[in-house]
């Protein structure tokens, strides 16, 4: 459903929701077979959901069938003789090695998460198979020969290679390099300007038109061979540009989209037809629209950055006049966002420390700005963790910061109506004065703990590529080193607190639940009624984070200033469960059960 562009999806929604009625009535030729549709979520919530379809998410694209799906391919290869000169290669062992170079490589942080699409990951693994490796060691290179491969073989029977002219008419010929430059690179930026919008026919015809014309060519002529390369190329083989039918088009996926608009941009400032300020006042223009934002902007960062000479100051200028924009509601982080990511990915980055500096205070400055989305601001510590966090207090068990909590009693439990059964009753409950950390532990803290006591990482599950191996110590997930630790057990929890304790020179614990429950709440009196949240007020999801947040899961810490209590410790609503002394009871809570 999210591949059919918005205009169109409601008349879809109808034809799916029409065949169901059928098919449930016993009419269909199909009963009593089962519809399924996919999706990503946002194209089914809300008012786009389908009525009485279930709905279920589909299991992640996990490192194991990532590598299964390789070696099958690699077997497949050899069978089939596409590995001339190298069939007596181990497709298991060869798998191994494209599979360490994705996920431990110096560019493991950008070919993880590609791998997690199939189409990315058959793309890259082909391109190993075929000894290129140097094209998986940056994305636009990547993506590059990627697309030289693809349109290789886009082309007729007869003509295998587009070293030979395509024959679209009688009277035009393109050869591999106009399809690329003349054709393809402008329609990356075609489609990037009407993202969300349906390209018909008669406007994916016009533009291509346009684009022949501009070759020299009279404009009957452009027409029609703008018509055959539709009808004959697009329509009917397998290309960059594919037809989704109901009057669609779009490209294979969307990373070829913004490498070719990219690739347009450079290319016209490096044959002087686009100066730097225009180069600069187009992409600004650009800058509310996310789906430009996401890829598009910073692969032409990189692309410009890596060219050298005059090109590379041209990149540098263009990441000032983004992080230069002025704050407008959300586009500050945005902005932040994307200049923060291609400053960290092109290669000035580590030649202008003054910028790297600024830079990562508007980052930090941004984690606590309530005018920024609490999703917007995640990401940007999540951004602030790859620079390098430079908060002690959340980066190392030394700078630990504590809270003191006062002596006092407050309600634990909750008779609310929302509340679980075992909450209740509630109960008003005395509490001696205690210390408790401002922050729950984070994934820099325990590798502290990790390398210190060469412990396992947490599980592999979540530091997949960073288990004890040949002394090497283990390490957090890059850009989460700032996020709270997770999928730690009791016994482990409780053996970081030994060791912390004598880090520090004092008694390290875990909290009792009751003390915990206080913590978060403060004191109260008893004619209070009780408080809900470690705020007053009702639930704001704007406030920590949780489902309701959007932020998809775990978050930085810091990013929620407004969600604790004044002087209280934070993230105690959403964001991770804790772990606490107390054995499990249900309510009424009495601290005489968690003494000894």
């Amino acid at each position: 459903m999210d591949e059919v562009s918005p205009d169109i999806r409601q008349e879809v929604r109808q034809e799916i929701l029409a065949l169901r009625r059928s098919l449930e009535s016993g009419r269909g030729s199909l009963a009593p077979h089962r519809i399924i549709v996919t999706a990503r979520p946002a194209a089914v919530a809300g008012e786009e959901a389908l009525d009485r379809f279930h709905q279920a998410a589909i299991r992640d694209f996990d490192r194991d069938d990532q590598r299964r799906l390789v070696e099958a391919l690699y077997t497949h290869m050899n069978i089939s003789g596409d590995r001339p000169g190298r069939q007596e290669a181990d497709p298991v062992s060869l798998a191994e090695g494209f599979m360490s170079l994705v996920h431990e490589g110096p560019h493991a942080a950008d070919l993880r998460s590609m791998a997690e699409v199939p189409l990315l990951l058959t793309i890259m693994a082909v391109l190993y198979h075929e000894e290129e490796k140097q094209a998986l060691t940056e994305l636009p290179r990547l993506f590059g020969v990627a697309t030289d491969r693809i349109l290789r073989k886009w082309n007729p029977a007869d003509q295998p290679r587009m070293s030979r002219p395509l024959e679209l008419t009688n009277t035009i010929r393109l050869n591999r390099e106009q399809v690329l430059n003349d054709l393809h690179r402008p329609l990356g930026v075609y489609f990037l300007d009407r993202h969300g919008e349906s390209v018909t026919r008669e406007s994916f015809l016009a533009k291509i038109s346009d684009l022949i014309r501009g070759l020299g060519h009279p404009e009957q002529n452009a027409r029609d061979a703008a018509t055959v390369l539709v009808d004959q190329y697009i329509e009917e083989r397998a290309g960059l540009i594919v037809w989704r039918g109901l009057n669609d088009y779009g490209f294979l996926h969307s990373q070829f989209r913004d490498s070719l608009a990219a690739t347009d941009f450079q290319r016209r400032i490096e044959s002087g037809r686009l100066d730097v300020d225009s180069l600069i006042a187009e992409i600004l223009a650009r800058l509310s629209r996310d789906h430009w934002t996401q890829m598009a902007i910073p692969m032409l960062i990189q692309l410009l950055d890596a060219s050298g000479g005059p090109q590379r100051e041209t990149a540098s200028r263009l990441v000032s006049a983004i992080l230069a924009q002025p704050d407008v509601t959300d586009r500050r982080g945005q902005n932040l966002l994307l200049g923060g990511r291609a400053f960290l990915k092109a290669q000035f980055a580590e030649d202008k420390a003054d910028w790297r500096f600024s830079t990562r205070d508007g980052l930090l400055s941004g984690l606590t700005d309530l005018g920024i989305p609490a999703r917007t601001r995640a990401r940007l510590g999540s951004l602030l963790a790859e620079y390098g966090d430079p908060r002690p207090e959340v980066t190392t068990v030394r700078e630990i910061r504590w809270v003191d909590v006062p002596k006092g009693a407050c309600w634990i439990g909750s008779e609310a109506e929302a509340a679980y059964s075992d909450e209740r009753p509630k109960a008003y409950v005395e509490f001696p004065a205690f210390r408790i950390m401002k922050y729950p532990v984070t994934q820099a803290q325990y590798a502290e703990f990790v390398h210190a006591k060469r412990r396992p990482a947490p599980t592999l599950e979540h530091w997949p590529e960073y288990s004890w191996r040949d002394d090497r110590p283990p390490q957090p997930p890059r850009g989460e080193e700032n996020h709270p630790v997770v999928l730690v057990s009791f016994a482990d929890a409780v053996a970081f607190c030994e060791w912390l304790s004598g880090q520090l020179g004092f008694e390290v614990r875990l909290p009792t639940e009751g003390e915990w429950e206080y913590a978060a709440k403060g004191p109260q009196p008893r004619e209070e009624r009780e408080r809900t949240y470690p705020w007053d007020g009702p639930f704001d999801a704007e406030k920590c984070n949780t489902m309701e947040s959007g932020i998809g899961g775990t978050s930085p810490f810091g990013i929620f200033p407004q969600g604790a209590r004044p002087d209280g410790p934070h993230e105690m609503a959403g964001n991770v469960w804790e772990w606490t002394a107390s054995v499990y009871k249900g309510y009424p809570y009495r601290r005489e059960d968690d003494d000894g």
